[in-house]
């Protein structure tokens, strides 16, 4: 992989490591997608950086999961082709959300 011109996937972008890692491979000319179950915080992403996309995802619901999939080689298949790289930026508490 090249560190330019790539389509990358980032679970947990909205804040922590996983929108470091999205905002770091977007400067360096990246299609970044960030995927995290807030909106707000993914908004705020997009906002903060021009070009960047953004969908809502919870990582718990298998089915919100599996449709996701579908969306993503729907929309992005024939845009883009493929992805080149996906990663996980989760904060590693499955099961336990921040503001439980």
């Amino acid at each position: 992989m090249q560190w330019t011109g790539n389509t990358i996937l980032i679970t947990g972008g909205g804040s922590g490591i996983g929108r470091g890692l999205a905002e770091a491979f977007h400067q360096l000319g990246n299609q970044v997608i960030v995927v995290g179950r807030r909106p707000w915080a993914l908004e705020q992403v997009m906002t903060d950086n021009s070009g960047m996309q953004a969908f809502p995802l919870d990582l718990d619901n298998p089915s919100a999961i599996q449709a996701f999939g579908q969306q993503m080689a729907a929309r992005f298949a024939a845009e883009m082709g493929k992805f080149d790289a996906t990663f996980t930026g989760l904060n590693g508490t499955r099961g336990m959300r921040g503001e439980d």
